[in-house]
């Protein structure tokens, strides 16, 4: 199944293995629990650009052309800071636009007394260039302590935690997440109005979390902020509702209360382009401490930024890489950080891929990804490789943030001034003082690994207690430079669901555990692979959104003369089947040889018809808003001569070895089993007998072995081997009297999806060619586990969807058209073609050959009789028994024999009235596609190349 959102389509595995016990088909938005004492998955899916509501928008203009507009110089020759910027307060003075850098380099750096490059400070701006790799932006100082290349920056009056007059006290604690919230006034607030939810940091607090480092401390730890818009007001009963619920517990002993923030950003994109520094000349002065010094190359670099959000709402980076400026040899990108969030909500970054600072020192230096005091942020698909920390996320305010699909690798790396030094600080983490409730999800680590660890690092107040109630869902380890791929140890209870890949453990123990207890909640590490939801963050979106999913199905197989499919996609909408929700569907041709019609493009449910044989992809596109969901499916139309046919072995049972049980005979069990730990006491065997008398004379295009597991354990090596004597009988087989088995078949593995496919194709055209039996053993090589036993359904399975398929695709040995014409002498040479008609009675050469009559001999025109029953109709034919490949027949219909206009009839059924012997009466039902009174049939034939 695939699903789609923002109109970029993204899989979604939807493996039924195992589901957390905190996140199942019982779990309901916002949850209950409490978050002083309970254990909690809230609601994710608010991140991103206008909560994940609308996609990130292609704003058109107006353009202001860096370049032909303003005198920017594209070749990096002449520094380009004060056109470009020019060209940014244009678009803000005529109230938002497109400032377009066309491919080539720009070079830029502050002036003056300016710590910044270029700066945002207006609402409703786009700097976008051609691509990253086409235009580049390098900024030529390296003196940028401090400083940042391009800064985007909301006025002061924004600030979060400066309270306004219009402000009122929180009446009630709130100890879960919530959007209710009951205030002493709330008069002085509007729909529509921009929030801050607050609480703050007190003594009682701070006691509270068992935290006396920070005693004294208690305004500089922090505030809970929560950047909220207004859904509801009620004066009557003084409630505020609120668009995402609050993401910790606030109390009113803590000056709990709610104030207007206006003035923020807001619609503001970076886009489009690579982004670069140029070094530092300095060859020393790189050390970890190095940052403070005034005589170290390092404090001219110290806190220098490339980018810099501050005060921002809903806007976006997007395609944004860094790069290598021409002259840099210490192969550096940037000089020190990468990109920083603070007071931001609702923003995304996408492809984004950072990478190489100079320095990774201390004091805050050599991160690619900075989010501070900003919430309901998304990362999605972003790279963070070679540096001191790949993703932070710091403070009290840091909340609801999402980091999906990300990869952090290499970490704890600066280039220096030689291209490669060690940092003292590494990984992706939680970095200080109680981020909370924050989502990684479906995150890889690259030789690296994700943190939400106790630190007690720092100038006071320390780091402490960095994050509670956070989230890391199923984590994907590549490689770790520690032995584990998360480390959580959060305040509360922090959660770590399925790990998954070569480095799997997690880590909950460290510093200071007293003040972290209870131990996280750990759950599925090492089996990821198979956690459902496989995306947290996408299974809450789409169903908060009712985002639409589409399943088209699986393969379908048509033997002719059959030429049109049913097809029933699966259309849910937040994972629910709801056809009142409005939306289109579309179904089209991804791949395949010929025409296809469908009977009802527009639904989930239609016919698909083919016009000849061969592989066709059919794609499926359901829309609802800016989502857009889709699935394939492959249909294969086989030619006459093919054939499909799956296969129950005639006989099935497995042997045992053992004292007790060598002589017991398991013919009847429901279970196949097999097992091999090096006692003998213990050793199973699967033996299974197919008859193949139906595809013998045929060529085996394949033939697949499917064996369904009982239990999800797949860590075994197994072999089949060929069992040359049919002989062993089902009921009466058992470990002593067992045949030999001699040429070894296949070596496998059971398969992660519990279905295993053997091919066994060359092994069954050897024996339908032969004696028409095939005879396998199954046995364990191999395995992991000593208690693990192997088993199989057998053919008495009660579900016989668990039952050993043998599923061949044949091919018959028919004679070509060709051959058919060149056996009727009397045919005279020029008229042997297909459409010719030798003897003048009415039939083709093609007809006669379908219909087994003589070319060369007049004959009746073969008869076809209609039968009409009120809804369509049967029509009766003679076919011969076997056709070649190339021959190909379908029913055709038009309303206006005069148009010419002929499509095939879709939902014909064929089946066999009766078996004439060397043909057979053929009788298709044929619906009436329209209801029309009159309607024209026509029975095509066709001979393919």
């Amino acid at each position: 199944m695939l699903l789609a959102a923002a109109l970029v389509c993204v899989h979604v595995p939807r493996a039924s293995a195992w589901e957390s016990v905190l996140y199942d088909s019982s779990w309901t938005s916002p949850p209950t629990a409490s978050f002083e004492t309970g254990k909690l998955i809230q609601d994710f899916s608010y991140a991103g650009y206008r909560r994940g509501e609308q996609p990130l928008p292609s704003i058109a203009g107006p353009v202001f052309n860096a370049v032909s507009g303003y005198g920017a110089d594209p070749t990096g020759t002449a520094d380009s800071t004060v056109e470009i910027q020019n060209a940014i307060d244009a678009a803000a003075a005529a109230g938002g636009g497109v400032v377009y850098l066309p491919a080539g380099t720009y070079v830029v750096q502050p002036q003056g007394s300016n710590n910044f490059s270029l700066q945002i400070t207006s609402s409703h701006i786009v700097i976008r260039g051609d691509g990253p790799g086409q235009t580049f932006i390098c900024n030529d100082s390296f003196d940028m302590r401090a400083k940042v290349v391009v800064d985007v920056m909301g006025p002061s009056s924004a600030n979060w935690r400066t309270p306004t007059a219009t402000s009122t006290l929180i009446t009630s604690d709130l100890m879960s997440p919530t959007r209710t919230i009951p205030v002493a006034d709330a008069s002085g607030f509007t729909v529509g109005d921009w929030v801050v939810v607050r609480g703050d940091v007190t003594t009682a607090w701070v006691n509270e979390h068992n935290e006396p480092d920070w005693l004294g401390f208690e305004s500089q730890v922090g505030n809970f902020l929560y950047y909220r818009k207004l859904l509801g007001v009620d004066t009557v009963n003084d409630i505020l509702t609120i668009d995402v619920p609050t993401r910790y517990y606030l109390k009113t002993r803590d000056n709990a209360r709610v104030y207007l923030k206006p003035g923020i950003l807001e619609e503001i994109g970076l886009e489009e382009f690579s982004i670069g520094n140029r070094q530092h000349p300095g060859a020393t002065g790189w050390d970890t401490n190095d940052w403070d010094d005034p005589l170290k190359s390092a404090y001219q670099v110290h806190a220098s930024r490339l980018l810099q959000f501050r005060r921002v709402r809903d806007s976006w980076v997007r395609n944004v890489d860094t790069y290598q400026p021409a002259g840099n040899t210490s192969t550096c990108h940037l000089l020190s950080n990468g990109v920083r969030l603070f007071q931001c909500h609702g923003l995304t970054l996408e492809d984004c891929h950072f990478q190489r600072p100079q320095y990774g020192g201390a004091g805050g230096n050599g991160g690619m990804f900075a989010i501070t005091n900003s919430s309901e942020c998304l990362l999605d698909d972003c790279i963070s490789e070679f540096s001191r920390h790949g993703i932070t996320i710091t403070n009290m305010a840091s909340s609801g943030n999402v980091l999906y699909r990300c990869r952090d690798k290499d970490t704890g790396m600066a280039t220096g001034a030689a291209g490669s030094m060690a940092t003292t600080g590494r990984s992706s983490d939680h970095h200080q003082k109680f981020s909370h409730s924050n989502l990684i999800d479906t995150c890889i680590a690259d030789n690296s690994f994700w943190e939400a660890k106790y630190r007690p690092f720092g100038a006071p107040p320390l780091h402490n207690l960095t994050a509670a109630h956070s989230v890391f869902w199923n984590t994907e380890g590549l490689s770790s430079p520690a032995a584990h791929v998360v480390h959580s140890q959060q305040s509360r209870y922090g959660y770590v669901i399925g790990t998954r890949g070569a480095v799997t453990l997690v880590e909950t123990g460290g510093l200071s555990t007293a003040k972290t207890d209870p131990v996280d909640h750990v759950e599925g590490a090492g089996i990821g692979d198979t956690l459902t939801p496989f995306s947290l963050f996408e299974d809450q979106r789409l169903v908060r959104l009712e985002l639409p999913a589409v399943d088209a199905g699986n393969d379908i197989h048509l033997l002719a003369p059959e030429n049109s499919a049913s097809l029933a996609a699966a259309v849910t909408f937040g994972g629910v089947p709801n056809p009142a929700i409005p939306a289109t569907i579309a179904w089209s041709v991804d791949a395949g040889p010929g025409a296809v019609s469908f009977s009802a493009p527009a639904q989930s449910a239609t016919f698909a018809t083919f016009s000849q044989p061969g592989v066709y992809v059919l794609r499926i596109e359901v829309t609802k808003d800016f989502t857009v969901a889709f699935d394939t499916i492959a249909v294969h139309v086989h030619p006459f001569s093919e054939g499909l046919v799956s296969l129950l072995p005639e006989a099935d049972s497995y042997a045992w070895n053992g004292a007790a049980t060598a002589g017991t005979n398991y013919g009847i069990s429901a279970n196949l089993s097999m097992k091999n730990v090096g006692n003998t006491s213990v050793e199973r065997e699967i033996y299974m007998r197919y008859d193949l008398a139906a595809i013998q004379n045929s060529t085996m295009l394949s033939a697949i072995l499917e064996l369904h597991a009982q239990q999800p354990d797949i860590e075994c090596n197994a072999r089949t081997r060929f069992v040359s004597d049919d002989s062993w009988g089902e009921l009466t087989i058992n470990w002593n009297n067992k045949p030999n088995a001699t040429t070894v078949i296949a070596d496998w593995s059971p398969d992660s999806s519990l279905t295993t496919w053997i091919d066994l194709t060359a092994r069954v055209q050897t024996e339908s060619d032969g004696d028409g039996k095939l005879s396998l053993r199954h046995q364990v090589l191999s395995q992991v586990s000593t208690g693990t036993v192997f088993s199989f359904g057998s053919k008495e399975r009660a579900d016989d969807t668990q039952r050993p398929y043998l599923t061949v695709h044949y091919q018959e040995n028919v004679d070509s058209f060709a051959a058919w014409i060149a056996g009727y002498p009397s045919v005279p040479t020029g008229e042997r073609g297909a459409a010719d008609d030798p003897d003048n009675d009415g039939s083709t050469n093609i007809e006669e050959m379908v219909h087994a009559t003589d070319p060369g001999a007049d004959s009746s025109t073969p008869g076809i009789a209609l039968e009409e029953d009120g809804t369509g109709f049967f029509l009766s034919f003679v076919q011969r028994n076997t056709l070649p490949p190339e021959i190909f027949y379908f029913i055709e219909t038009s309303s206006d024999l005069q148009s010419g206009t002929w499509e095939p009839v879709p939902g014909v059924v064929f089946e066999t009235a009766q078996d004439l012997g060397s043909a057979l009466l053929l009788r298709a039902r044929v619906p009436d596609p329209t209801g029309n009174a009159r309607i024209f049939y026509r029975l095509r034939y066709v001979l393919l190349p």
